[in-house]
Formats: C-alpha cells, structure tokens, sequence
C-alpha cells in the first residue's frame, strides 16, 4: 500500500515517535511501533533525569492521586532504553472520498481496508485507486487518537451504510458537515468521539477535532543532556568545596586547573588539609615553617598567602552582598546544566579562539591569527564573551513520552510509549546519543546585566560590576540554575509589573534561546549543512548555548571546525542580521517578533520554538512595555 522512505535519527526522535501523525506521498500516516536495540552505554545519566522529568509533571500526579493509575513505573529498571533502527507505520486516519464521485468510505481497522479494499478503489464508481483520506481524526489532552465517526444511513451492507453519504468540506473541523447528496440532506456537525483513556475530574470525555497536519497532534517530550560522567560527578559532590569550586571554574580564576579538572577536587581536599595544619600551628614560626612544606610539597603555593578558592569567591560573593548560605550552596550542587557545561568546556578538550590564536603563533600561521583576531574583535556584535570549539561534544537526546493539544505540563497528560519486546509490553524510552563537533557561545553577564538595568527589569544599583561580579549577581539574583528550562520557554513574559526570580531567569532564557535561533538560522548557509542537522543546547545558568552536529553518520564533517577557523566573523554578521528583519515584518514584528520565516526550526529545537522574540533583541513593544534591545547600541557602548 505504500513505500519505505529514510528520514535521519534526530528528525524521527522530533517527528516520527509512536503516536504521531504524518504526511508523506501525499497519505497521512501514524506511527504505531519502533524497532530498537538496547543502548551499550550506561544509562544512569538518563535515568536520574527521566524520573526527574516525570514526577515533575503535575496532571500525571493529578491521574495517579485521582485514579490509582500510574502511567510510568516507578522503577527504572522497567524501561527499555533503545536507539532507533526502524519506525513502522500505517495508514491514518481511515475515512476516504473517491476523488471522481465525492462518496464517503470509512473503514474501522488497517486489518478490514487490507481485507476489504487494499488498492483503494471506490466501492461506488469502481474507479480505481481513486481514494483520498479525509484528513481530520480526533484527539483528546489525555493522549487519545481516533478517527472521524461518520453519520451513515443505517444498514448492513457496505453500500447501504455509505451511499450518498458525502462531506461537506470547509477545511474547517468546526464548520465541515456530513451530506447526503442523494436525499439532499444535511447530517449534521463532523461529530464527536468520547475518550477511552483515563482523565482528571476536570477533563470533559468529549475529544476535539483536528486537522491532522495541525502540530498540535502529536508533541513528543524531548530531554537534552550532556553524557558527563554520572558517577564522578557523585563522587566530587562529596567534596564539602564542591560549590566553590564550581563557581570558580565557571568565573575561570586563575587557581582553577583548567587543564585537569578532575585535579581541583583532590586538591581542594589536600587544601582542607593544609588550612587545618595551619589553624593548628602554635606561634608565627611554626605557622611559616608548615607553609614552606605545604609550598614545597604539596605543590599548593599560593596557601603562602592563606587562600583557597573557597576564600576567592566569598571576596566575590562580599563585593555583591550575597552570602552562600546552605539554600545557594545546594542551588549551585543542584544546577545540573552548570555542571555540564563545565563538562563540556574544561573535559571535552574544548579549545576557544583564544587557544586557536595561540596555535596560528606558534606555527607562524599569520593569516590564521589575523583571521582569528579579527573574529574577537566581532564578538561584540552579538554580545558574545568568548566561543569554545569542541571536536565531541556529546549529547544524550531521550524522549520520555509524548502529549496531544499542548506541550504544557498543566493542560496535557504525558504518555508513555509502550510496544512489545521479547513478547511483554515495555515502556520505551527512544535514546540517541550524538558525539559530533560543536560550538559553545558564551554570552558576555556583563552586556546581560546592563541590557537589564537599562530596561529597568532589574534594579540599578548604579554600581559597575566587573565581569566575574555581573556572573556572580545574575546566577544567584535570578536563582536561574534552579529552573527548568522548559518552564522558562513556557513563560509569556509580564515586563511591565514588578519581575520575580523566575521572570527574570525566563526573560534571560528567552534572550539566549532567541540568539541561538539567530545564528542557527544564519549558519546554514556558511556552515554547508542543512538547519536540521545542526542543533542547539542552552546552559541558562552560565549564559551559553552550544550549537552542534546533530545527525549521525558521517557527522559533521568538519563543517562546524571549518566554520569556527574561517567563517565565524561572517556567521556573526549574518546573525546580526537576520535577527534585524523577517520577510513578514511589520506583521511579524508586531506580533511577538518570532515566525517560521525569521526564527522557527523544524527539527532542532527541544523547545518546539517557544520562548523565542526578536523583539528582545532588536527592541520594540512585548506586552505593552517598550524595551531596548540587547543588539542596541545603547547596550553595546
């Protein structure tokens, strides 16, 4: 009935997961099984955030309070970790019209159209292949699919039921009718189908009819994480200077061993127990005498002058009048996105343009250096601090369900995928793990900071921070590392009241998410690859987002490489750029700044393109408050 086709592993995690509806060859299909393989690699980085994603997720509590009905086992050794090799799919929805005489022919299961009519011809006309689908089904925020029910004539046989019977059709669910053209008379409304999925007490029965090309058909959930050592990262925490050391490595201080990150906690430790030697130490010559030893032996000689990392960032902390009490402490430990990002830049053998200039020096590459210098000086232009290049940067995709109507937590159930494997039903959760090449942009907290003291988001203490105390002050006066990212894109931003924590972390997000999609949408023509092969991922609490290779054979190819050593102040420009105009201004403008033209991504976005507003760039009016841009000069200056 119909044919294979090939779409890459990140399209089919975003489009074509069970559940979902979709067009090809001109049919409409739903995906109804996935043929997986047990990923090789240890899943305990996964595991800890699924379950984290799930009980987050209130309507699904609401089922289980409600009902006794618990959607997602609870323990995670009952899901079934797979990387996708094949997606199976079938016809759907199955009500058709001949094309030559407009009948209707609804059929209730795949099974009964393969028995009954598997060439599609009409039953009344006998034109042959002549079918076309009606491409409406019904859908319900429970997670139920199903298709039209259509007013017949009543009857036993095929023909009887369906003839005359015809649609109306206004390409409207709500103003499309049934007709029979024979009697010439009208049935009534495309009707309503009754959910047989479980529901809230505030959830009607009654499904809702769309088209099924709408996007809100099928939403799959989508988790982005960073494959950083899990277990490592247990063990560091165990460190009572975890936090500070974190902190001091996302500022860069100079005591932070950049090159073997691994070595600050165990020198942190040996710290502890230096400082302790020295607390103990009766008079000054004792206390000079345990300091040359420290110096001499324990490789440690800035203890000469009686301070740790730890001591670094209270001075820090002091210049901002922010005390890290045990609350901020467990906010940094917590702050999972900070600590990929760490991952990524200090144990991915990441290089910056920095290290890239060094390199040119050193092989007396002059071009090269100019070219690079050059770059720095672009940087600006985009409000960029510095960009790191990674040759693997590797990216955990998991999709723990899906929802229909909305991909919000507080109007949608969350659905599991269950399919059978080695004959019992499992949930499935579809894994992909992509280790290509990526750029990690790190946008300046300083530019941030005075975008938002301008725009009077902020208050303006009418003090200069310098750029370790701007980092410092935003991280812990939005608490930014305590959100989830989802819920930021979620948020309409109120810019005109008074903003709480976490509208100034969404408005942050928002800000971010919007320049990532500026030169996502630049690069595709300077990097040479297709937009939906590269991807983003935003680190909020460390103002960055990456952007990276993200299908699997072949990779990159060097492309993102090429692009960072040659293009990248070309890719600048044209960010800046495309973030000025949209084919759909003044309209697009004028309605929130953000459209398919100018900055929606098909594939690559695990926001599904919420929280996204040129307007934050560029300047212009978001609920009635007119703001600055963060591209104005007058932020830039």
């Amino acid at each position: 009935m119909y044919e294979d086709f090939t779409r890459g592993r990140s399209q089919v995690m975003f489009k074509y997961l069970p559940g979902a509806v979709f067009l090809h060859d001109s049919r409409y299909f739903k995906v109804n099984n996935l043929n997986l393989s047990k990923v090789s690699f240890d899943t305990s980085r996964i595991e800890d955030e699924l379950i984290n994603f799930i009980t987050k997720w209130p309507l699904n509590l609401k089922i289980a309070e409600e009902k006794s009905i618990s959607l997602f086992p609870k323990d995670v050794k009952k899901y079934y970790f797979g990387e996708i090799q094949e997606v199976e799919y079938e016809l759907f929805p199955l009500v058709f019209r001949c094309r030559l005489c407009d009948n209707v022919h609804e059929y209730y299961s795949i099974e009964s159209l393969k028995n009954d009519n598997p060439t599609l011809n009409c039953v009344f006309c006998n034109s042959k292949s002549s079918l076309k689908q009606f491409p409406y089904l019904m859908i319900h925020e429970n997670g139920d699919l199903k298709g039209l029910k259509v007013i017949n004539n009543g009857g036993n046989s095929f023909k009887e039921k369906y003839n005359g019977i015809t649609m109306n059709d206004t390409r409207s669910f709500r103003t499309a009718t049934w007709y029979n053209k024979k009697k010439n008379l009208n049935l009534g409304s495309l009707g309503a189908n009754i959910t047989t999925l479980p529901i809230t007490s505030d959830m009607k029965r009654f499904m809702s009819g769309k088209h099924a090309s709408d996007g809100d058909v099928f939403k799959p959930a989508i988790i982005n994480i960073v494959n950083l050592n899990n277990e490592e990262l247990k063990v560091r925490k165990q460190n009572s200077d975890f936090s500070f050391i974190q902190l001091a490595a996302l500022l860069e201080l100079d005591k932070v061993n950049k090159i073997d990150f691994n070595e600050n906690f165990e020198l942190q430790e040996s710290n502890s127990f230096a400082m302790k030697l020295l607390e103990a130490a009766h008079n000054e010559a004792e206390k000079k005498l345990l300091q040359k030893v420290i110096a001499e032996n324990m490789n440690q000689p800035y203890l000469l002058e009686d301070k740790s990392l730890k001591v670094d960032i209270e001075n820090f902390l002091d210049s901002i009048k922010v005390k890290l009490d045990d609350e901020l402490v467990d906010l940094v430990n917590n702050d999972r996105l900070l600590h990929e990002y760490l991952f990524s830049i200090y144990e991915s053998e990441g290089k910056t343009v920095e290290d890239k200039i060094k390199e040119s020096i050193e092989s007396e590459d002059y071009l090269q250096t100019e070219i690079l210098e050059d770059v720095k000086s672009k940087f600006m232009i985009l409000g960029i601090e510095k960009a790191t290049l990674l040759e693997k940067f590797p990216v955990l995709t998991v999709s723990p369900g899906f929802t229909r109507k909305s991909p919000n937590r507080n109007e949608v159930i969350l659905n599991p995928y269950k399919q059978k494997i080695q004959g019992s039903v499992q949930t499935v959760i579809p894994t992909l793990l992509s280790e290509n090449e990526a750029i990690i942009f790190k946008i300046s907290p300083e530019r941030i900071l005075k975008w938002l003291k301008i725009n009077q988001f902020i208050e303006d203490d009418e003090k200069s921070h310098n750029k370790k105390e701007s980092e410092l002050l935003l991280y812990f006066k939005t608490k930014i590392g305590m959100y989830d990212p989802a819920e930021l894109a979620e948020m309409n931003l109120k810019l005109g009241e008074k903003m709480d924590e976490k509208m100034l972390s969404s408005v942050i997000f928002q800000l971010i998410h919007t320049l990532s999609h500026m030169m996502l949408n630049a690069g595709k023509s300077i990097i040479g690859l297709d937009v939906d092969s590269i991807s983003e991922y935003i680190f909020p609490s460390s103002f960055s987002y990456a952007i990276y290779v993200s299908k699997i054979q072949g990779g990159g190819m060097g492309n993102l490489i090429a692009a960072f050593e040659n293009d990248l102040n070309r890719w600048i420009n044209a960010s800046f750029e495309h973030a000025q105009l949209c084919l759909y201004d003044p309209v697009c403008k004028d309605h929130k700044a953000a459209c398919h033209a100018c900055s929606y991504l098909k594939f690559s976005c695990q926001h599904f393109n919420r929280g996204l507003s040129r307007t934050l760039l560029i300047g212009g009016i978001i609920e009635g408050k007119q703001i600055i841009g963060f591209l104005d000069s007058k932020v830039n200056n």
